[in-house]
């Protein structure tokens, strides 16, 4: 038995019944099967008449902050000895036609960009917290909170939640990897179309204070400044700073700009795993040059994307995979270097989006979406000639890629691409395929154009001019690395069926369990059930 159902039980009925309401347990309410079973002003909750406060109330701005989500959720477990539901399960209505929908979009923390693939869910808990640095999960499993309700936004950015919980403030969660916003929806009425419409109670977080931030380190880079894209979907400020800072994007200096108050040297980012691990994205933009680095720094980047580490990097970047000591990192595309810039395509250069798998058409859709496709195309400034192709057998995927003429030959590029990490893992004990829990993006042509090395952060960065289209193409690749590790030929899902009954005899979704309100696997006896847990 937990000990949040213990203190539960521990309770006297009369003071369980005030803190859950005369829902699950109570053995005074009144039965129902639909809203018609119920006198005015209630609602058919979980088969028990519940009262349903008036007005959907989805325009509030009320956010749970990163402390969780303390308004709604009741203490100890919820559920009375007797109960089929536990906490906000106890709040779903069941509804004479249709069912309780939440519907809205997510967006990056300036309210303004829509994200992809952003898992959003009603939990039934105080979600854990996030755990620090760097590990090898499989996928889902930082989405905690025991979900009522989830979802994953579209190519748009938008979603809807089926059977969420009717009530007053109910918590909502937003999340991407280790990105995550816990707000709460000040009302939600049964048995209808809900619709959020605050931009600002629908973004992830700008800072601490308001949620979760994956820890980043960024080597800033003379030929690419993509610190400032970071500032630009939204990034607080006081959120950039050296490594022995308090913020969760840590500024190192390679050949780019600095800190007002002076940087860390890069090396002190890259010489030791140790130094790499605690960050769970490592960004290193273009330096201008092709640096080569030592076998033994471009061990511990190997290392660090194995061991569950995100890499972004852009145009020179390739040092970081072009060299037989990056191994298997060398063997994911064809690389045909171009150190001197004697090709360079034209500026812009429109590319095509790769539409061949489910993923790369949802990139196509979003920047669609955006207004960053013209024609069909994703017109790129500073695009480079350094990849060929990808080795698609290894894992490698091809999302940009174009064509231009080199002495009056059609020459094939491309200009974006991903892969997962390890390149070749070590099968399971049951012999199916090892966990890849890590991922590297490259793109070959820079964030921005390049800006002033010689000035400090964030004095380089020009905040007032609007998104470009290849600006908007790699904020969709910063959420994507950061995002849950899986094939990219496989279209991301939740299943809509969390928290809805199920029993041993009735499966829930593929990587769902089928259990008690007090965690135990379903058996035979006629306990009530439901499905728990999820797989993207």
């Amino acid at each position: 038995m937990s000990k949040l159902l213990m203190n539960a039980l521990s309770l006297p009925l009369l003071l369980i019944v005030g803190l859950f309401g005369a829902g699950c347990g109570s053995t005074h309410a009144t039965s129902c099967t639909t809203n018609a079973h119920c006198t005015a002003g209630n609602s058919c909750i979980a088969g028990v008449c519940q009262s349903t406060p008036p007005g959907s109330g989805t325009g509030g701005t009320t956010d749970g902050g990163p402390s969780g989500i303390p308004t709604a959720l009741p203490p100890g477990d919820g559920a009375a000895p007797d109960a089929g539901c536990v906490k906000l399960q106890c709040q779903v209505a069941t509804c004479p036609t249709g069912t309780t929908t939440l519907a809205g979009h997510v967006y990056d923390p300036s309210g303004k960009v829509p994200l992809y693939n952003a898992m959003v869910y009603v939990p039934n808990q105080k979600p854990d917290a996030l755990p620090a640095g760097i590990s090898c999960t499989a996928c889902g499993a930082q989405v905690t909170g025991s979900p009522v309700s989830i979802g994953l936004s579209g190519s748009d950015g938008s979603f809807t939640l089926k059977n969420v919980p009717a009530g007053a403030n109910i918590p909502l969660v937003f999340q991407i990897g280790k990105w995550r916003r816990q707000v709460t929806v000040p009302s939600v009425t049964a048995c209808t179309a809900n619709i959020m419409t605050d931009p600002n109670l629908q973004r992830m977080p700008r800072s601490q204070t308001e949620g979760d931030i994956p820890h980043m380190a960024v080597a800033t880079g003379a030929a690419d400044p993509l610190e400032c894209l970071l500032l630009k979907i939204g990034i607080s400020r006081p959120e950039f700073t050296g490594p022995a800072g308090s913020g969760r994007i840590h500024l190192y200096r390679s050949n780019g700009v600095a800190l007002p108050s002076g940087s860390a040297a890069a090396s002190g980012l890259w010489g030791s795993s140790a130094s790499l691990s605690p960050y769970d994205l490592v960004l290193l933009p273009c330096e201008g040059a092709p640096n080569t680095k030592g076998a033994p720094i471009l061990q511990n980047i190997v290392n660090y994307a194995n061991a569950g580490g995100r890499v972004f990097t852009t145009h020179y970047g390739y040092v970081w995979m072009d060299d037989a000591n990056a191994s298997p990192f060398d063997q994911v595309a064809n690389w045909s270097p171009d150190p001197l810039g004697n090709s360079f395509p034209p500026s812009p250069f429109n590319v095509s989006v790769d539409t061949t798998f489910p993923k790369g058409q949802a990139f196509h859709d979003w920047l669609t979406s955006t207004g960053a496709l013209q024609a069909e195309a994703l017109p790129l400034v500073e695009s480079r000639d350094d990849l060929t192709s990808v080795n698609t057998p290894v894992g490698a995927t091809r999302w940009l890629y174009g064509s231009y003429n080199v002495n009056a030959n059609p020459h094939d590029v491309v200009q974006h691409m991903t892969f997962n990490t390890p390149v070749h893992p070590a099968l399971a004990a049951d012999g199916s395929p090892g966990l890849q829990c890590g991922r590297v993006v490259y793109s070959d042509f820079h964030i921005v154009p390049s800006t002033d090395a010689s000035v400090s952060f964030p004095n380089e960065c020009n905040l007032s001019a609007a998104l470009t289209p290849q600006e908007k193409a790699l904020i969709f690749m910063l959420f994507d690395v950061s995002s849950c590790v899986q094939s990219d030929s496989t279209a991301p899902s939740a299943c809509s069926a969390v928290g809805q009954g199920c029993s041993a005899s009735q499966a829930c979704c593929a990587g769902e369990a089928c259990n008690t309100v007090k965690g135990d696997p379903c058996g035979t006896t006629g306990t009530a059930c439901t499905c728990q847990g999820f797989l993207n």
